[in-house]
């Protein structure tokens, strides 16, 4: 019996579905969990950053099938399912659970986290994985600089990041992620 974890995720989505997940995992890891990503980026980003082991990338939720046996344990993040997929789901799992259902989805890996007693930043904003509306870019708009830094996510890479950079102390990339946090 696999357990398989499933994070809808992409660069217009987001990755909170996925750092979810990869706390589960990491919770889990005793199992070998199998992360499961909409988005390939995703996948290698979780394992790069989140101390994924496992991870696959598939379309959708409802591919999952074709690649789980019956009997399998699945954890899901994602808003796809209908209560008719959801009937079927827990036919084919032996167990079946939704994260913000049956899993709080406030969930932190706390094994990403150093204990520091003296962190060197106060204060930094994250805004999110992307933002191909540019609404950061507007909010500063007449601002003055924040005394404040600024992580961009996973999925920035509109070159907005010199346009920001006067308006924050410091930018920090996605790869500073797990240090920055």
């Amino acid at each position: 019996m696999q357990v398989y974890i499933y994070a809808k995720s992409g660069h217009n989505i987001g990755l909170e579905a996925t750092r979810r997940c990869a706390a589960v995992a990491s919770i889990l890891k005793e199992f070998d969990p199998i992360l499961c990503t909409c988005d390939f980026r995703a996948g290698v980003y979780a394992k790069e950053e989140l101390g994924i082991k496992k991870y696959v990338s598939v379309d959708v939720l409802t591919n999952l099938p074709n690649m789980m046996k019956r009997g399998d344990i699945l954890i899901f993040d994602s808003d796809e399912t209908t209560k008719f997929m959801e009937t079927h789901m827990k036919d084919f799992c032996s167990l079946l659970y939704k994260i913000g259902d049956d899993i709080p989805d406030f969930i932190i890996d706390t094994s990403l986290f150093v204990k520091n007693e003296s962190p060197k930043l106060e204060k930094t904003f994250f805004f999110g994985d992307d933002d191909y509306e540019n609404k950061l870019l507007e909010l500063t708009n007449n601002s003055s600089k924040q005394e404040l830094n600024l992580l961009l996510g996973h999925y920035f890479f509109l070159g907005n990041e010199s346009k920001l950079a006067a308006y924050f102390n410091m930018l920090f990339t996605d790869e500073e992620y797990v240090n920055t946090i």
